[in-house]
């Protein structure tokens, strides 16, 4: 079973918040973290955006990144994003820029991969 934690973007800075089920003082003064109550309450107020969360996968990257539902990962010489599939009811990689095989990985292989960022704050890394 891996840690609770989810993630938004604060409306008017556009810096990124996470809560998790256990507390810690924030690391940078874009990665802060707060308790789950917390920070939902700050979702409910409005001042984190609701649309950029991103919940935890419980899983890390080749260089112990955490990974985040959609964020992006480089796994080969492709950049796939990391999604729910609702009719398939499972976490996928798939491949959203670049020419690999694959079109869609299992979620366990960010491990093998690279998070390079999130389609929220890296637009330009899948135009």
């Amino acid at each position: 079973m891996h840690e609770i934690k989810f993630r938004a973007r604060h409306i008017q800075t556009g810096e990124w918040y996470y809560g998790s089920s256990l507390y810690t003082d924030f690391k940078t003064p874009s990665d802060y973290i707060l308790p789950l109550s917390a920070f939902w309450q700050q979702v409910e107020k409005g001042v984190l955006d609701i649309s950029t969360k991103g919940e935890y996968t419980g899983l890390k990257d080749k260089n112990g990144v955490e990974g985040y539902f959609d964020d992006l990962v480089r796994w080969g010489k492709s950049i796939y994003q990391v999604i729910w599939d609702e009719t398939e009811g499972a976490a996928w990689l798939r491949r959203v820029k670049g020419d690999e095989v694959w079109s869609k990985l299992r979620i366990h292989l960010i491990e093998d991969g690279e998070v390079i960022g999130n389609i929220y704050s890296n637009k330009e890394l899948i135009e």
